[in-house]
């Protein structure tokens, strides 16, 4: 077999190099110190375990919700399989479109797992010969490699000899494997080619290709490259599909070996507060991802594997609701769109794990804002359904409560998300970072905040944007919504924060107290020489018992070269009252007031109209900047804005 290579080396922009970092080996040290391979004896039981769960979760839904089930799969029996050209694989390269190919290709997998979940409500075969075109399209695929994630200057078009693994090219496979076992019988009496086809590919694409080589910079086995979502994405895929196909105990072992080292250099990188730089949207992926992880780890060791005593998996579990702001809406810095909904499973595991009522309570919520069953079982991925239907009935009976701290500050993420009082999303809250512009999926955004008023958005982050080659490439921060003047930070001698690790906050410091919580940092790292800033000292002040954040920024310029100006991005048309007053208002309308001193600010609004479908799908058609600009060419002050 040819050596695998993994070519998305544009990546390396957006996921910087770390420096050596501690190699602790938890998962290995507990793999061993548990019995190792021999703790994995038990596999074709726990196998038959496992469909068994997965059967009698379906059983026990609700009526409507397996009638929605059915519904769906009839839908989907209407649908044409998707037909994948050469041509459109190659558009990624030639005009960076990525969006194209991905419909195409994630829209077979989806329906391949609707008529799946139909299949498994009724059992009657109905769906069956759908299945199967879908499973045979799938494995006549020359690769399940996005072409976004096979990017090399000699190669054009997918090599099905030189097959390489990237997050779907994983995730596909664990679709085949589950596949395999709900529906294995079914297949085998149709013809038991189908099976044998599938554990082939799955051979073939991913378990030898995973143990051929430690070359892989998501594996974290040659490098000391700081580990990020693909990581756990990948391991944790593998360790499905070698759990629920491989036959051969000891590679079987082999590969579950490998897949508990590798995951190991994802955990050493996690900070002791368990914040997840990737962003919330990216918490289901990565440490959501991770606790599904553990939990398949428990279950084929029989128990044998507890995690219940690790802090920083609590952690990163509890990570998620300290981030969550209202419904759907959670601290989105970087990468993130303004509005999501994770994982309710996800989050049960860590619940599940650590007995923690917190997670179990707000995995409940999770799904009843998803609109139950129907809305969170994720019948667009049988891989995400396995692990929702099989705690499907525990959500049922779990009261939906979301936890909502009152003060949530994450030190190491350099986070706070603050609201006014526990258990409550009225009032004004408040959310700020420091941090650092070499972040992953980083935006450069050192010193950004966002303000809410009972829930509802009124200054924003924009979040994420349609994912295009330049996303990943030299290019990134040409894309405007990634540059710090569009988020809500100074512009310093009229120069913006830059990218990289050593654009950072520097003394930054968050202290609770009875009337107020103070969030400071200087931001003077974060800029170019070009800025001459000697210090930018940035503090929150919020008192929440009057409804009030007072943002100061104190400053000291080694020489003036053009007017600096701070920033604030709003959802809604702010309105200026008159000359230190504007009106801001929330997307629903609610008012909040925003005040300065005209005679050391002169304020602007601008519109700008949003040409992003991602981030026009949250925030609409247009978003807008409110300018407060210095007057006069001091080089040393301090500005106060008020908002309450």
């Amino acid at each position: 077999m040819k050596k695998n290579t993994l070519a998305f080396l544009l990546l390396l922009l957006i996921f910087p190099a770390a420096g050596v970092h501690a190699q602790n080996g938890y998962l290995q040290n507990a793999f061993q110190s548990a019995g190792g391979g021999a703790i994995l004896s038990n596999i074709s039981n726990w196998r038959q375990r496992e469909k068994k769960a997965i059967l009698s979760g379906i059983a026990e839904l609700p009526e409507h919700a397996k009638q929605d089930l059915v519904r769906a799969a009839d839908e989907a029996l209407k649908q044409n399989w998707t037909a994948i050209r050469l041509s459109d694989y190659a558009e990624f390269k030639e005009n960076g479109n990525r969006v194209n190919f991905e419909h195409l290709y994630l829209s077979r997998r989806s329906k391949l797992s609707v008529l799946c979940a139909g299949e498994l409500v009724t059992g009657k075969g109905k769906y069956l010969p759908e299945i199967i075109d879908g499973i045979w399209l799938m494995l006549e695929e020359s690769t399940w490699v996005l072409p976004a994630h096979l990017y090399t200057k000699q190669v054009n078009f997918p090599d099905p000899s030189n097959p390489v693994i990237d997050l779907f090219a994983a995730e596909t496979a664990a679709h085949l494997a589950w596949v395999k076992l709900l529906l294995g019988e079914e297949l085998d009496a149709v013809s038991p080619v189908l099976t044998k086809r599938i554990s082939e590919a799955l051979q073939t694409r991913l378990l030898q290709p995973y143990l051929a080589t430690n070359s892989y910079w998501w594996m974290g086995l040659k490098n000391q490259r700081k580990q990020n979502n693909w990581n756990i994405w990948i391991n944790s895929n593998v360790l499905k599909v070698a759990a629920l196909t491989e036959d051969d105990a000891e590679l079987r072992i082999a590969l579950i070996t490998k897949v508990i080292r590798s995951a190991d250099r994802f955990i050493d990188d996690y900070p002791a507060d368990g914040g997840c730089d990737e962003g919330p949207a990216y918490w289901s992926a990565a440490g959501g991802c991770l606790g599904e992880f553990l939990a398949v780890l428990t279950r084929i060791s029989s128990g044998k594997l507890d995690w219940s005593q690790n802090v920083l998996f609590k952690n990163i579990g509890a990570y998620i609701y300290k981030v969550h702001i209202a419904g759907n809406r959670f601290v989105n810095f970087a990468d993130a769109p303004g509005a999501i909904l994770p994982d309710p499973g996800r989050v049960y595991n860590f619940g599940e794990m650590f007995d923690d009522d917190k997670m179990k309570h707000f995995a409940a919520y999770l799904g009843s804002i998803s609109g139950g069953p129907s809305g969170y079982l994720g019948i667009g991925s049988i891989v995400s359904f396995a692990n929702n239907v099989r705690v499907s009935k525990a959500l049922s009976t779990i009261t939906p409560i979301a936890p909502l701290p009152m003060q949530n500050w994450l030190p190491d993420l350099q986070i706070v998300n603050l609201r006014g009082k526990e258990g409550d999303s009225n009032g004004l809250t408040f959310m700020a970072k420091g941090g650092n512009n070499g972040e992953s999926h980083n935006h450069n955004d050192v010193g950004n905040f966002m303000v809410y008023k009972d829930g509802d958005p009124v200054l924003i982050d924009l979040g994420k944007g349609t994912y295009t080659k330049q996303t990943f490439s030299p290019d990134r921060y040409k894309l405007w919504y990634t540059q710090s003047q569009w988020h809500n930070c100074p512009i310093i001698n009229g120069a913006d924060q830059q990218a990289s690790e050593t654009f950072s906050a520097t003394a930054v410091k968050f202290t609770k107290g009875k009337a107020a919580d103070v969030f400071t940092m200087n931001l003077a790292k974060a800029y170019p020489a070009a800025a001459a800033v000697k210090s930018w000292v940035r503090q929150f002040t919020y008192r929440p018992a009057q409804q009030e954040l007072i943002l100061k920024d104190s400053y000291q310029l080694s020489g003036y070269h053009a007017a600096s100006s701070l920033s604030f991005v709003a959802c809604r048309l702010p309105v200026k009252e008159k000359e230190g007053i504007i009106r801001l208002s929330s997307i629903s309308g609610k008012l909040l007031s925003m005040s300065y001193d005209p005679k050391l600010l002169s304020a602007t609004i601008e519109e700008q109209l949003v040409d992003d479908t991602s981030i026009a799908g949250v925030w609409g058609k247009s978003v807008y900047r409110i300018k407060l600009t210095t007057i006069g060419k001091n080089l040393k002050g301090d500005y106060s804005i008020r908002i309450r």
